[in-house]
């Protein structure tokens, strides 16, 4: 009965600390959701310049799904594509000049992006084969 009586105790501790430490997650993560499409734009740039192009990439994807139709993206995807590759990170670069191309590739901007695309591209390939020759 006392032993009964000590693990019920011990699970209702167990479980109330379980469920106080859920209820204390930041107001960061969970305030970062139905913010202004200049919000995530000035967070893109501000990360692309600090050199964080992960947390870039993240704040993309919190501006494409909530400002689909914004003014602001096709600077943004310019800009991740230029910063990928700036880094050496030409598939990532690929993928916004892709996703460019795909949303605003228009007869004059197209030409510029698959210019881009190329330029990439020999760039993999002249990094590809200096680590094949090493």
């Amino acid at each position: 009965m006392n032993f009964q009586k000590n693990v019920s105790i011990g699970i209702g501790v167990i479980l109330s600390l379980a469920l106080l430490g859920c209820a204390g997650s930041s107001e960061e993560e969970v305030g970062d959701f139905n913010k202004p499409a200049l919000y995530w734009y000035q967070e893109i740039a501000t990360n692309i310049t600090r050199g964080n192009l992960d947390k870039a990439d993240a704040f993309y994807i919190s501006l494409k799904s909530e400002h689909m139709r914004s003014p602001l993206m096709p600077t943004a995807l310019m800009m991740l594509a230029h910063a990928h590759m700036n880094k050496e990170e030409y598939l990532l670069a690929n993928y916004y000049l892709d996703e460019y191309n795909k949303r605003y590739g228009e007869k004059t901007s197209r030409e510029y992006t698959e210019f881009m695309k190329l330029k990439s591209f020999l760039f993999w390939v002249s990094k590809m084969s200096i680590k094949t020759k090493n």
